[in-house]
């Protein structure tokens, strides 16, 4: 299974990718639209297969962002140690197993923002003990078909 060269170059994915960690610092008073955007950049932006590093470093740096901006969160890593792992997670699929349909492409997001979620609540969860509220992230799901779909186009896929 070969992977087409996606549309992007890697200079353009990592700078789109520090447009959305740049997103996530700007859009602060807003935790709803921060938490989409870093769901985002997290998932769908960072992650390429071509480059593992650039990946975890670019996944990291939305997890801090997302992670210093928030008054009652707790800055012990839980969230960039999620973010990095989704992120290589999310390369890895990109490689071995690309989308070839926007559908699969798709729930392929959902499955993998559900699990940023899972894995963000039980790293906090064992940095600090305490849990903040889950209620910002059903925003994400509302907003998944839309982010979903707008960054399809970039992936690689099967030639």
């Amino acid at each position: 299974m070969a992977l087409r060269k996606p549309p992007l170059s890697l200079q353009a994915r990592v700078f789109v990718a520090l447009l959305g960690v740049l997103a996530v610092l700007v859009t602060a008073p807003w935790p709803r639209l921060q938490l989409i955007l870093h769901v985002l950049t997290v998932v769908a932006l960072a992650p390429d297969p071509r480059n593992y590093l650039t990946t975890g470093l670019l996944a990291s740096a939305s997890g801090w962002a997302l992670e210093g901006s928030l008054k009652l969160y707790p800055r012990l890593g839980g969230s960039p140690w999620a973010a990095l792992t989704l992120a290589l997670i999310a390369a890895f699929l990109a490689e071995h197993w690309p989308p070839d349909s926007r559908f699969r492409w798709m729930i392929r997001q959902l499955g993998l923002a559900l699990g940023l979620f899972l894995l963000t609540e039980g790293m906090v969860f064992l940095a600090a003990g305490s849990l903040p509220s889950a209620r910002p992230w059903l925003w994400v799901v509302l907003g998944w078909p839309l982010w979903a779909y707008l960054t399809w186009r970039d992936q690689p896929a099967r030639s």
